[in-house]
């Protein structure tokens, strides 16, 4: 391969310590320009799947708040205002995604780097990249909680038999923590600019700009894209514990 020659070639001219340093930064750069090829986030398929599924999530969850509001006894439940809060975080979410390449800067050149040549139509800016990145992370977060604080609830009027005066405190906790928990999960990337596009979700989402960029990035910070790479395993976790 292209690499593998550059590596032969690479080596075999190496004199000291100031050529190694120049060969491993060649070899960064080639390694780099391979790993900006287009994935298939970046592809039509990718454009469009995720507005396939978002569009079901939005009009199931939809159709779950209808049948709320129309059942007789509507929010005097305490089951029904949980899943109407988590019916709620579901469809931002959801939407956020189904909006797929859209919110992406419409000019690259914006990175002054041609990134990950979306084949999706993008017709928004660096603004509203970031807001689609927070919100869908936001929500993703609160949805989460809001599935894991169902299961508390069940827990205690099933498993502990607690009372209504208990009840109505750990409901409270119910709603207060879902919306916590996003917002906390999520600021940090705000601030330090790292919601972009990338080639590994079809939205914007956390990553640095290139996103294997180890150090002068366009956007965003190399070392807390970590942050990012772990949130999502640790959250599907979370849910299941």
């Amino acid at each position: 391969s292209s690499i593998g020659n550059n590596i032969s070639s690479a080596l075999t001219n190496i004199n000291g310590p100031l050529h190694i340093s120049q060969t491993f930064q060649h070899l960064h750069k080639e390694v780099a320009r391979k790993l900006l090829s287009p994935t298939v986030y970046t592809s039509r398929f990718g454009e469009l799947a995720p507005r396939i599924s978002g569009s079901v999530s939005i009009i199931s969850s939809s159709a779950i708040i209808y049948v709320i509001l129309a059942s007789p006894s509507r929010l005097t439940s305490p089951t029904y205002r949980i899943m109407l809060g988590l019916s709620i975080s579901d469809i931002i979410s959801s939407t956020a995604m189904a909006l797929s390449h859209l919110p992406m800067p419409k000019d690259e050149q914006l990175y002054k780097v041609d990134t990950y040549n979306f084949e999706g139509m993008r017709l928004g800016n660096v603004h509203t990249c970031t807001a689609q990145g927070f919100t869908q992370s936001t929500a993703m977060i609160a949805t989460c909680g809001y599935n894991a604080m169902l299961c508390v609830y069940y827990a205690c009027t099933i498993g502990f038999n607690a009372r209504e005066e208990t009840l109505m405190h750990i409901e409270r906790i119910i709603h207060t923590f879902p919306i916590l928990l996003g917002i906390a999960g999520s600021i940090m990337p705000l601030f330090y600019d790292l919601y972009n596009p990338t080639p590994w979700e079809a939205w914007c989402f956390v990553d640095p700009v290139p996103y294997n960029c180890y150090s002068g990035c366009q956007r965003g910070s190399a070392v807390l894209k970590t942050f990012g790479k772990i949130l999502p395993p640790a959250l599907i976790f979370f849910h299941f514990v």
